[in-house]
């Protein structure tokens, strides 16, 4: 009788001993101990072999892959874009910011002092007023009655002059007169003097005669004295003449001056009066600034000042144009240089420039509305740059290295040593290196060479157009670089 002991010696495994407890002694004893092998380790065992040969098969087909059939190698080439250059003259333009300045502009002050009786009112920030519009009234009382004492002594003046005048015509009456008593003196004494030597006469008589032709000739110096102190005085009064019309114009003048008026058409910049206000003289009432003659001020840089003004036509009287953006409004001007700061400064750089507007008339793109600019408005200028002639341009994509453009012969490129005079915003202007009809390869390449295969598959435009890879909107286009 045989019985089985089950013993375990793992949590998962269970090994099976067959013990033999033979009541039977006679049993084989090649059957005694017998042990059976689990069924779990025969499949790990198979499973390992079976990924073993599996891996080693693989490793085989990579290293033996199947043979496809060959085909004929494509040609190595870049589709590029191109344009034919052309030369030609080129006048880029750049553009320049500045502000809208006054070109003429006035403080107005009072020349006399008082009270302000009458404001005009236009005299306000912002209003519009014509040459000699009254602006203000200063209260004249006190100088109308300047005016009417100057007036008085005027007269006064004038009178005692014709009074010195009519004395002065009596003293040369008395003049002439002593001068004709002292020559019939002189006649009376010598007819005495030759009756006396005759014995006609007497001594006395000889000295009675003396002694009036002595008071005579002391008469006429008397007369000639008296003379020249009546002209004397006359000359005198004259000049206070003079004295007191000056001061009657200066009257005048201050009555004039009680009325403040506008000198020149123009906008009212800024003003502090009030009705009834005390002014003293030379006391500063408002700004006003002429709007028919404003300037834009702006800087260029020193190579830009540097090109202009050894340009052919120089820069003053350069004309070009003006762009105030007003909200969506786009206002557009008309402007000519007309003269260049005064001095540099040498901290900032660069040259102040002033050009006059031409008129304030302007439209936008969607109307025709007028816009009324204004000073301190911040305006773009676009500025015509010097001519460059015999000149080729092309799109900033095609220059490398700042001296090398590349040129399409056939269908491999050739590299050419090129003279950039100007970048005119995505624009080179070249002005030697490369000759008339050549294609200039204009697609940017990263890593470009001589003797690269390429193919241009579009028809290559004129060097006076853009190149497909920089077409834009016109309206961006309306800007060069500087």
């Amino acid at each position: 009788m045989l019985e089985k002991n089950t013993i375990s010696t793992d949590e998962n495994k269970k090994v099976i001993i067959t013990a033999v407890t033979s009541q039977d002694k006679s049993a084989e004893p090649s059957d005694a101990g017998k042990i059976n092998i689990p069924r779990t380790i025969i499949q790990s065992i198979l499973l390992v072999i079976t990924l073993t040969l599996s891996v080693v098969v693989m490793k085989w087909m990579i290293a033996n892959p199947p043979k496809k059939p060959s085909r004929p190698p494509f040609a190595k080439f870049l589709a590029i874009e191109s344009l034919v250059a052309e030369v030609k003259n080129h006048q880029p333009s750049f553009i320049a910011y500045g502000t809208v300045v006054a070109g003429r502009s006035i403080d107005l002050r009072t020349s006399v002092s008082g009270d302000i009786i009458a404001i005009n009112e236009n005299l306000r920030v912002g209003s519009k007023v014509e040459t000699g519009t009254e602006l203000l009234r200063i209260d004249d009382f006190n100088y109308q009655g300047a005016l009417r004492e100057a007036e008085a002594n005027l007269l006064q003046t004038k009178a005692s002059i014709v009074e010195s005048e009519a004395s002065l015509v009596n003293e040369k009456l008395k003049l002439e007169t002593a001068r004709e008593q002292l020559k019939i003196a002189e006649t009376d004494l010598s007819r005495t003097m030759k009756l006396h030597e005759n014995g006609t006469v007497t001594q006395k008589q000889v000295d009675d005669k003396t002694l009036t032709l002595s008071q005579r000739r002391s008469a006429v110096q008397g007369s000639e004295s008296a003379l020249q102190i009546a002209a004397a005085r006359l000359e005198g009064q004259r000049a206070n003449l003079q004295r007191l019309e000056w001061g009657v114009e200066r009257a005048k003048r201050n009555l004039e001056n009680t009325l403040l008026k506008a000198p020149f058409s123009g906008i009212i910049q800024k003003t502090s009066v009030d009705l009834g206000k005390l002014v003293n003289a030379n006391e500063i009432i408002a700004n006003l600034y002429d709007d028919e003659s404003l300037e834009v001020k702006f800087t260029l840089t020193d190579e830009q000042f540097g090109r202009l003004q050894k340009s052919e036509n120089g820069l003053i009287g350069r004309k070009l144009d003006v762009v105030w953006q007003v909200g969506q409004q786009r206002a557009e001007y008309q402007a000519k240089i007309n003269r260049i700061g005064a001095e540099i400064d040498s901290k900032r750089g660069g040259v102040d420039v002033y050009a006059s507007l031409n008129g304030i008339a302007a439209s936008d793109v969607d109307s025709n509305a007028a816009f009324e600019i204004r000073p301190g408005a911040f305006v773009e200028m676009i500025v015509p740059d010097v001519v460059f002639k015999n000149t080729v341009k092309v799109p900033d994509t095609a220059v490398y290295d700042g001296d090398t453009v590349y040129v399409v012969e056939g269908d491999v490129l050739k590299s050419r040593k090129v003279d950039v005079v100007l970048y005119d915003g995505e624009n080179a202007i070249i002005a030697s290196g490369l000759k008339a009809g050549e294609k200039i390869l204009t697609t940017r390449i990263a890593q470009v060479s001589d003797k690269l295969k390429v193919k241009d598959f579009n028809e290559a435009p004129s060097s006076n157009k853009f190149a497909p890879s920089e077409i834009k909107s016109k309206k961006d286009k309306s800007k060069g670089g500087q």
